[in-house]
């Protein structure tokens, strides 16, 4: 005759096991959303830090008026998001406003969407700093550029100020590396 002691201890173990593996799909299922919530919302959080730091460089450069004045930052990004600088409205004969964006199309916290301008700082549509100077840029100098996730860096220069279309504007070069 066979013998079948072993049986119950290759169940029990199985059963074991499948009962871990349960517990742990269960762990993961409730807590793994609300890491990944937090991380995106972190993620915008230090854009934003980043994106007051760039505003306050400008405002710094323009009150200076030094020209030559340089800074970059690093943002390391989701490859969810996205990075530009585009031009707005053109200023005289040559110039155009700058405008530098951060758009974040995120999983599960809200969409983010961080902008400079001479305007002033905005977060989804809303101004969070107010504007301080006319800034902007010569279309030849700085192209409008895009650069998605990873580590993007926003490297400007400010050039000087200039009286253009009967207004005192600051120029700046504004590159994504």
């Amino acid at each position: 005759m066979k013998s079948d002691d072993a049986v119950s201890e290759i169940l029990g173990f199985v059963l074991v096991l499948g009962l871990v593996i349960i517990l742990v799909s269960l762990v993961t299922a409730a807590t793994l959303p609300n890491m990944i919530k937090e991380a995106e919302i972190k993620e915008n959080e230090k854009a934003a830090f980043v994106f007051e730091g760039i505003k306050r460089d400008m405002d710094t450069f323009c009150l200076a008026e030094v020209s030559g004045m340089k800074r970059q930052y690093i943002l390391d990004i989701s490859d969810k998001a996205l990075v530009s600088v585009s031009h707005g409205k053109k200023v005289g004969s040559t110039y155009r406003e700058v405008k530098i964006t951060y758009e974040a199309n995120n999983i599960l916290a809200e969409d983010v969407w961080i902008a400079i301008e001479s305007g002033g700082l905005f977060w989804n549509k809303k101004r969070i700093l107010p504007s301080s100077f006319l800034m902007v840029v010569n279309p030849e100098d700085t192209p409008e550029q895009m650069e998605y996730g990873g580590k993007v860096r926003i490297e400007y220069s400010y050039l000087g100020h200039i009286f253009e279309g009967g207004r005192e504007c600051h120029l700046f070069s504004i590159r994504l590396l």
